[in-house]
């Protein structure tokens, strides 16, 4: 598994409603869908399964799974940081915090 945070750059969660998620929240050069389980939105995303929560340092992303390559795992969710910048007009960042 992998974890990040994704955040805008000034600190924190970018303004985007809830139900808008499941539209922003989205690599555009991956297949996705939305799935049922936990957290605030689950996508499976090329096969590999990719979760949401909003947390106090912005939203935290979960990959899981233990076959997927470092670089395919930072481009899903470096493509999801792009697609919410765009959505809000705010520059953001992308931080790792666990790989396992």
């Amino acid at each position: 598994m992998r974890e990040y945070v994704i955040r805008a750059k000034t600190g924190g969660e970018f303004d985007i409603p809830h139900p808008q998620w499941k539209d922003v929240y989205r690599p555009r050069s991956f297949s996705s869908e939305v799935i049922e389980g936990w957290g605030a939105l689950r996508l499976l995303v090329a096969g590999f399964e990719v979760s949401f929560s909003p947390e106090p340092p912005g939203t935290c992303v979960y990959i899981e799974s233990d076959n997927m390559n470092a670089d395919m795992a930072d481009q899903i969710v470096n493509e999801i940081l792009s697609s919410a910048e765009q959505y809000t007009g705010v520059e953001g960042e992308v931080i790792l915090t666990s790989e396992a």
